[in-house]
């Protein structure tokens, strides 16, 4: 075998070094190149997330700011006959406000409205784009570590758990306490108040039919919800539509005539009536979402605050503080993001 002398190697080293520096350039700019799109895909994740924010998040902060206004004057005009029975049967008749604005009614239709206007919010938020997309390349680790983690459950004969998508956990919590039953079950043994009347049979399912009624679509892909006049004249001259509207009312309805001068506690002990022990919780964790929301969209950034949901439970007892306060949703609400519900 021939031996190559000094100078043919130094040759060949040297070319060897071209060639390796050129792939070594050639890899860093490839390198460069995919860390530059990555970058500008991350970017563009980002804004589009903000843009998404903005768009479900701030008509959702006006919702929940209304309804938290709504409670509070349901609450402070207990003793008053503005909820009661009569001036929904009057609208339902096309009579009382139906008839005259100037006429008792619209507070009592007003409010209902509120409360369908959030089911409608949170069912647009569902039909909306995925918030937690990630890039290709991040999905691709993403699957190289599902296999690695599926392989370590298999091997060590681990039961797997998969994890599903949840919808917000804060406005699932609003969401049950229209339809759970047990929150104030010890408190009612504590007081000793027998089959107190409540409104608590607002289902899930009532509850994501009432949404997909107060929803419009405007555009391809985005919806908005029914203005007052669109839900009002719907309500007035659709049966099958008021129908769904029932439980809602069943929240207010009779909501009046209260004794003055006396503690919220002692106004429902006296009337047997814990419908308004049920507003509070569901008012002060508005303020609770109203908070989180403030707080993903930086809005202290701009001194600009929420109502502190406290505020809502001066006056009570501490056992009924803990009863709101401690309230926890076993039932977290699951969907897939990013996937049109309802659609064929």
């Amino acid at each position: 075998m021939k031996h190559l002398d000094k100078d043919t190697i130094i040759k060949l080293i040297a070319a060897f070094g071209v060639v390796l520096a050129a792939f070594i350039a050639g890899m860093l700019g490839l390198f460069a190149q995919w860390k530059i799109k990555q970058f500008d895909n991350t970017q563009n994740e980002k804004k589009e997330k903000e843009n998404q924010k903005l768009k479900f998040y701030i008509p959702l902060l006006r919702c929940l700011y209304e309804l938290d206004e709504r409670f509070h004057n349901v609450i402070k005009n207990l003793e008053t006959d503005w909820l009661h029975k009569e001036h929904l049967d009057s609208i339902k008749g096309g009579k009382g406000f139906a008839e005259d604005p100037n006429k008792k009614g619209y507070f009592i239709i007003s409010s209902i409205y509120l409360i369908a206007s959030f089911f409608g919010l949170s069912e647009a938020i569902k039909k909306g784009v995925d918030t937690t997309k990630f890039s290709y390349d991040r999905y691709k680790i993403k699957r190289f570590g599902y296999k690695i983690k599926r392989r370590l459950y298999k091997t060590f004969g681990a039961k797997q758990r998969f994890s599903i998508f949840q919808f917000d956990p804060e406005i699932t919590k609003v969401c049950r306490l229209f339809q759970y039953e047990e929150l104030f079950k010890d408190y009612m043994k504590e007081k000793s108040l027998v089959n107190p009347k409540d409104a608590c049979k607002l289902h899930k399912h009532i509850q994501h039919s009432i949404g997909e009624m107060m929803l419009e679509k405007q555009g391809e892909e985005s919806y908005r919800v029914k203005s007052f006049r669109e839900f009002y004249d719907a309500y007035l001259n659709d049966e099958k539509f008021r129908f769904w509207f029932i439980l809602i009312e069943n929240l207010f309805v009779d909501l009046s005539n209260f004794e003055k001068d006396k503690s919220i506690e002692k106004k429902v002990e006296m009337k047997n009536d814990i419908r308004p022990l049920r507003i509070i919780a569901m008012q002060y964790w508005c303020r609770v979402l109203m908070k989180n929301i403030a707080a993903e969209l930086d809005l202290a950034e701009f001194n600009l605050q929420t109502r502190p949901p406290e505020d809502v439970l001066n006056g009570l007892s501490k056992e009924l503080k803990d009863v709101i306060v401690n309230y926890k949703s076993d039932r977290t609400e699951t969907y897939l993001l990013g996937i049109k519900l309802n659609e064929h």
